[in-house]
């Protein structure tokens, strides 16, 4: 029995055993002339109704509550959230050992009863099925979770998926590059990755891309403090936002350059078709599950 006891102890202390983090107050931002259009509401599309009312400090689903708006496009927004419980419902293999006091997700919150969302997730489901030992594999971005959120009468609801963490796109990375080039060594490894991922999903999921482009390319997160830096500076300098009836549009806030530039940068995202549906999914580099070569680089008088 004592060894039952201390077993249990065992396991209770083990650092696989993630405390759940609190819910935190986040103070409100300056206010912006509700007349003056921004973010999403300058699509030509754009309609309140579509958008679900998200505000930062909002806890979803029970369990995540919103850090800060990482950005929008034509048919969701896209919020950095923290979760305050135990993450193995959230395949937790597929997020860094090193999330200990903090677990950083992404969430997706697509537009009123998206068919984009229906498409979207029958692709990650038919990725998921597939038993491949393929490289590329590895490098295609992954669902952690998903719910939905009922409109305020309950005849609609909004699609929402909950991604692992991502950083900024190769274009904003090479605007802040000296003549905004991208150095020969961030390039090339880029290049291989994105060509085994499409071989990946060309060859054996026969996923067709249909939107390749810079600014749907993401870096990877290796220098984890960013995450943390993200929260700290939306409670120190809270993100500027209008309110218009019942909601609040933030600006989007940027992700910082990681303290430490020898990360392999070599993700991408991309609008695929399978039949006819669609997906924004991201390919991920991860040489200790591939044995693929890690590649690193610096870009001399980055702005940061």
């Amino acid at each position: 029995m004592k060894r039952v006891s201390r077993l249990l102890g065992f396991l209770r202390a083990s650092p696989f055993q993630r405390r759940p983090s609190p819910a935190r107050q986040f103070p409100p931002g300056p206010l912006i002339d509700s007349m003056d259009k921004m973010e999403e509401e300058k699509l030509a599309w754009y309609s309140k109704d579509n958008f679900f009312p998200v505000k930062i400090g909002d806890v979803f689903h029970s369990k995540y509550q919103v850090v800060g708006k990482l950005g929008y496009g034509g048919y969701s927004t896209r919020f950095k959230v923290n979760p305050f419980h135990d993450c193995a419902s959230l395949g937790e293999r597929e997020l860094s050992n090193r999330y200990r006091e903090h677990v950083y997700v992404t969430l997706k919150l697509y537009e009123l009863d998206s068919a984009h969302a229906e498409r979207e997730i029958e692709v990650y489901e038919h990725l998921k099925r597939l038993k491949s030992c393929h490289a590329g594999t590895v490098l295609v971005r992954t669902v952690l979770d998903k719910f939905q959120l009922r409109s305020t009468d309950g005849s609609h609801f909004y699609q929402c998926l909950i991604h692992p963490p991502l950083g900024m796109s190769l274009f904003e990375l090479r605007n802040r590059c000296p003549r905004k080039v991208f150095p020969e060594n961030l390039l090339k490894p880029t290049l291989i990755h994105i060509l085994l991922a499409l071989d990946f999903l060309h060859a054996e999921a026969h996923v067709i891309h249909t939107d390749l482009q810079e600014k749907n390319i993401m870096l990877n997160i290796e220098d984890e403090s960013i995450l943390v830096d993200f929260e700290e500076a939306e409670i120190s300098n809270p993100s500027p936002h209008k309110v218009v009836g019942d909601r609040a549009i933030y600006y989007t806030r940027k992700m910082s350059i990681p303290k430490s530039m020898d990360a392999p940068y070599s993700q991408t995202s991309a609008r695929l078709a399978l039949g006819r549906s669609q997906a924004h999914i991201v390919m991920m580099y991860n040489h200790s599950c591939t044995g693929l070569r890690r590649y690193y680089f610096a870009c001399p008088g980055m702005k940061r």
